[in-house]
């Protein structure tokens, strides 16, 4: 057993380290959540800075289109009245040139009223037509309207693939169509800068940092801080498109591999995705946690230290001196002065073990008075395992019937003594505790051990148990029959049933007394009681292995065989209870002999079928309205 010392010591650091382990768990949890949200605030900031540039941008590369339309057909007009002054360099190929260059042109070409190209900078396009590609077919409303100016978005031509921005128009004399094109050198570069991984390259300060933008409609990596990821579906990576689409603002996702905090924003068509990997994101959680443990466990440990010194000095130290003189009154000493008074408590126990001290001196005398007044025969014995002597009050001797020999026998050995009450001890009466049956009484005995030393209770407490008897045997019982009642019958199958597997092959059967209305209707009352006693003769013990018998109420009886082999043997007691209702006739008062009228419906079934004895007495009763039951 521990000490106060030892109790003292283990609660006060198994306190200190749970409020240690309480205190680091909250503030780990704080730091993530700040942690976290700090992440969540500079991810969000980022997110909207990135779309704020791209709204820039996107408003500087439709600045420089518009620009570049009016540029190239701008261009195209100067051409057409280039050569209206001058109809020789229609066809001249060099002057042409010169003038493309000179423009800072890339391409010059002339179309008849057809919408074949006959002249140009470039011989390899000549014979194209309008219908040659959906590209160079964009200018095929000119044939039918004269009044068009048109200008083509940047798109691959239909010769090369390459990327040109077109301008058509019709001459003033309205002889032929001037086609101009341009490569997109400015619009480029200002669509180069809407591309979402230069965008990204912008940000790239912390290198733990990464971004993604992925297309709402396809899931594909449209954008990214690394250029491999380009072009790959988002699942590759380890993103939920799912999630992603369900407008989740922030997971938790496997990205390369590694674990991320990932933050979303819808721009436009696109999701922009910021991801920093947990572990740069807590990676300076554990060294806060670390010197935040160091230096809470020496605060716990020197509060400890200090609060178990001054209890061991002021506590502990003044329990052990009690101890030592509660020791010495335990071995007689009871002169013995207990004086500890440095604080209020230990004075108050000083105070009371002094005064129980003197209260020991007159405590026999004082039990010895009042089991002399009391009505209630409670004898009491005690003896040591050292000593022989046996003491007992005046009572004891009445309760168990002793005669002198018998008193003089037993106070003087304690083995005999023991015996005696040992053989008490083997007639105990059934659902009762301690009480025994000697003599035709009930004695309830308990004893208590303590160092060595027996301390006995005798009590007669005949009254009460054959009180509780009668009134078991009235609650349980018919009075008229002696079987069980309604109430008794479902306690004992309660019981059974409580153990299916042990009932074997069983019988639930429910007898009718039929002729029981007529015998009242004739005889009287009287007789139809013997009538219902002589039922519950026959069905009483029945059977050759175990049963119980019930008077439901009326004339109803139950009757529940169980125990049996097999079903065989139960039918073939049902047999004998078949014999028995047509051979058994019973005498009435004045001399009088009716037969015994009986019918019966039952049901056989053994324990390893699951069943319950409600459901088989239901059953069985309802079948007796069946047609097949020929017995009522």
């Amino acid at each position: 057993m521990p000490t106060l010392k030892q109790l003292i010591n283990r609660y006060l650091y198994t306190i200190s380290f749970i409020l240690v382990f309480l205190s680091l768990m909250v503030v780990s949890i704080i730091q993530l959540k700040i942690e976290h949200d700090r992440a969540y605030t500079e991810g969000l900031r980022s997110l909207v800075q990135i779309e704020q540039i791209m709204l820039k941008n996107q408003q500087e590369l439709e600045i420089a289109q518009a620009e570049y339309r009016k540029t190239c057909l701008l261009n195209a007009k100067v051409v057409s009245r280039l050569i209206e002054s001058s109809p020789d360099l229609l066809y001249n190929l060099e002057e042409l040139r010169n003038i493309a260059s000179h423009l800072e042109i890339d391409e010059i070409h002339f179309f008849d009223t057809s919408g074949k190209i006959f002249s140009g900078t470039h011989p390899e396009y000549y014979n194209y037509t309008f219908d040659s590609g959906e590209q160079i077919g964009f200018f095929k409303p000119l044939l039918t309207d004269k009044t068009l100016e048109l200008v083509q978005s940047i798109t691959p031509n239909t010769a090369e693939e390459k990327l040109m921005q077109y301008s058509a128009l019709w001459s003033r004399n309205q002889e032929y169509i001037i086609q101009i094109g341009m490569k997109p050198v400015n619009v480029e570069k200002a669509t180069a800068k809407n591309e979402l991984s230069y965008i990204f390259s912008l940000f790239r300060v912390n290198p733990n940092i990464h971004y993604f933008a992925i297309d709402s409609q396809s899931g594909k990596i449209v954008g990214a801080s690394k250029e491999e990821n380009v072009n790959l579906d988002c699942s590759e990576v380890g993103f939920s498109f799912m999630d992603i689409q369900n407008d989740e603002t922030e997971i938790y996702a496997n990205i390369n591999g590694k674990e991320s905090y990932c933050i979303f924003k819808k721009i436009g068509s696109t999701y922009v995705a910021y991801v920093i990997q947990l572990q740069h994101l807590y990676q300076e959680l554990p060294i806060v946690i670390c010197i935040l443990f160091l230096c809470m466990m020496l605060i716990a440990i020197t509060l400890a230290t200090s609060f178990n010194e001054y209890m061991k000095t002021n506590i502990v130290n003044k329990l052990h001196k009690i101890n030592e003189l509660l020791s010495s009154i335990t071995e007689g000493n009871l002169n013995q002065i207990v004086d500890v008074r440095n604080v209020y408590e230990l004075s108050e126990l000083s105070t009371h073990i002094n005064t129980m001290v003197q209260s020991l001196f007159s405590s026999n005398s004082k039990l010895t008075y009042i089991l002399s007044r009391t009505n209630i025969y409670l004898g009491t014995y005690e003896y040591s395992y050292t000593s022989n002597y046996i003491k007992f009050s005046e009572y004891i001797p009445t309760l168990f019937s002793w005669d002198e020999d018998t008193i003089n026998l037993l106070s003087t050995s304690r083995d005999d003594f023991k015996n005696y009450i040992d053989s008490v001890r083997t007639n105990p009466v059934p659902y009762e505790q301690n009480v025994y049956e000697i003599n035709d009484k009930y004695i309830k005995i308990d004893e208590i051990l303590e160092n060595d030393y027996i301390l006995g209770v005798a009590m007669d407490v005949t009254d009460n148990i054959k009180k509780n008897n009668k009134l078991v045997q009235e609650i349980h019982l018919d009075t008229l029959t002696g079987l069980y009642n309604h109430k008794g019958i479902e306690i004992k199958l309660d019981a059974l049933f409580s153990s299916p597997e042990t009932l074997g092959y069983y019988a639930m059967i429910i007898i009718r007394a039929d002729g029981l209305i007529k015998i009242n209707a004739t005889y009287g009352a009287d007789n139809g009681d013997i009538y219902l006693k002589k039922i519950a003769n026959i069905i009483t013990d029945f059977g050759i292995k175990n049963s119980v018998a019930a008077r439901q109420w009326g004339g109803e009886f139950i009757l529940f065989l169980y125990g049996y082999d097999n079903e065989k043997e139960v039918s073939k007691a049902i047999d004998l209870l078949t014999y028995i209702q047509n051979h058994t006739i019973t005498h009435l008062d004045n001399n009088i002999d009716v037969p015994i009228d009986f019918s019966f419906v039952y049901s056989i079934s053994n324990g390893l079928e699951k069943s319950d004895y409600h459901t088989l007495i239901k059953d069985v009763s309802d079948s007796k309205y069946s047609a097949t039951i020929s017995n009522f």
